[in-house]
């Protein structure tokens, strides 16, 4: 194998190696209209872990992370997080403050978003995970996979998803209050 297409191999692999994160991603994207039309709800809890797992690692792994990345990927996070929850409220599987515990880190965070955009420091904000999401994640696929089984979410989970939650709001603002402090 001469140079070029030792050079033609690599590219092609690092277009792969882009590709693959945000392909996990839209497939996240395509489980939150399939909650509505199939009885294989754990399956795609799994895929919905799995994918929101292995996106980002693979792109922090690989150095592949991308703009388009950054978006698609909590995109298809609040979308699963909103079909799932609207799904099982739906078959009265949730009560309205079970689903409200679990929309409304995801609502703050859209928020957080948008108001960071109309004060213009969008441009300027630098969003990574907090600690405290992937813990109300991690309770949030936990919920999901048991209402996915029939049985019912320990109150636990609730309990602990709402304290998560509670504790992004000081993060968030720490993360504005540091951006607004940055010169540009």
């Amino acid at each position: 194998m001469d140079a070029v297409d030792q050079r033609r191999e690599k590219t092609n692999w690092l277009m792969i190696c882009h590709c693959i994160p945000n392909a996990l991603s839209l497939l996240r994207l395509l489980v939150a209209p399939l909650l509505f039309i199939t009885p294989h709800r754990f399956l795609l809890v799994v895929i919905a872990v799995f994918s929101d797992f292995f996106d980002g690692f693979l792109a922090r792994r690989w150095s592949v992370t991308s703009k388009l990345g950054a978006v698609i990927d909590p995109i298809a996070d609040k979308a699963c997080v909103a079909a799932f929850s609207y799904v099982y409220w739906l078959e009265g599987q949730l009560g309205v403050f079970q689903l409200v515990v679990l929309l409304s880190r995801d609502i703050a965070l859209v928020l957080f978003v948008l108001i960071s955009a109309v004060l213009g420091y969008w441009n300027r904000l630098y969003v990574k995970a907090f600690w405290c999401g992937k813990i109300a994640t991690t309770l949030q696929a936990l919920i999901f996979a048991q209402l996915s089984l029939g049985s019912a979410p320990l109150s636990l989970f609730f309990v602990l998803l709402g304290l998560a939650g509670f504790l992004t709001l000081p993060e968030l603002f720490c993360r504005l209050a540091q951006v607004k402090s940055q010169p540009g």
